[in-house]
């Protein structure tokens, strides 16, 4: 390995961070239940409008 193998090990981890990102996107978006019980989750909390939601960005 050369000095320049951070370099490298970049677009790899990025790919990665992408995959598994996407990975577990898709398998919330095809699982009703969890989705359901997000949102059952969020209106017991009083979260429901995108201001209320973009607080949690803060948690």
């Amino acid at each position: 390995m050369g000095d320049d193998a951070p370099e490298q090990e970049g677009p790899l981890l990025d790919r990665i961070v992408v995959e598994v990102i996407y990975t577990f996107s898709r398998a919330i978006e095809h699982t009703p239940a969890f989705l359901h019980e997000v949102h059952k989750v969020l209106r017991r909390n009083g979260i429901r409008r995108l201001d209320h939601a973009v607080q949690l960005l803060t948690f």
